[in-house]
């Protein structure tokens, strides 16, 4: 009879105890996902940058995400979630599970736009995920054909339009191509000192 109590109060300090500290499973690891408008846009164009946070099978998660971009060739517009902070220098950090960020690209080249994460949880089942995938994106900025980019001399192209009225007035070379090898940096029409590898 002894021992019948022992385990009773055993069995009832074990179920009080469970209660008292309930275990939280965590879920599988989550992801983190970049999408954008445009793979490529014009300077003096904005960009449109979705990030979002999911669950390992895709289902809604929400995450404090950082966001980095090239802040040489864009500059930040506007966030739509009331909870971001930064954003001017390049980085922008937020809360949230799916929150639009505009840019402008105000130079050419080759921007990388990059997105880690932590502290997960699914919104549905509030599972924490164990950790947060990070994603990048990257992001042309080029020149475009409008005349204020247009870097060469006005008398110059004066002259140009007079022997040939049906030309055009941008006079920049379009294309750079080499026929072995490869050109550093890639060709942007201002630039005027390349290497070929």
């Amino acid at each position: 009879m002894k021992k019948y109590k022992i385990y009773t109060i055993m069995a009832i300090m074990f179920f009080m105890i469970s209660f008292a500290f309930p275990l939280t499973a965590a879920a599988a690891e989550g992801n983190l996902i970049i999408a954008v408008s445009s793979s490529s846009v014009e300077v003096g164009k904005e960009l449109t940058v979705t990030l979002r946070a999911m669950g390992a099978n895709g289902e809604a998660a929400v995450s404090d995400m950082t966001f980095t971009y090239d802040a040489s060739i864009f500059s930040f517009v506007s966030c739509d979630s009331s909870s971001y902070s930064g954003g001017g220098s390049g980085t922008l950090t937020t809360n949230g599970s799916s929150v639009t960020v505009t840019l402008k690209a105000k130079a050419p080249g080759s921007g990388k736009l990059n997105l880690s994460g932590s502290n997960g949880v699914i919104s549905s089942s509030r599972e924490a995920l164990t950790s947060m995938v990070a994603a990048g994106a990257t992001v042309s900025a080029t020149a475009g054909a409008s005349s204020e980019n247009n870097t060469g001399d006005t008398a110059d192209t004066a002259d140009n339009q007079e022997e040939n009225p049906s030309g055009s007035a941008d006079n920049s070379l379009a294309e750079l191509s080499l026929s072995a090898g490869e050109l550093s940096p890639s060709f942007v029409y201002n630039i005027i000192n390349y290497t070929a590898k």
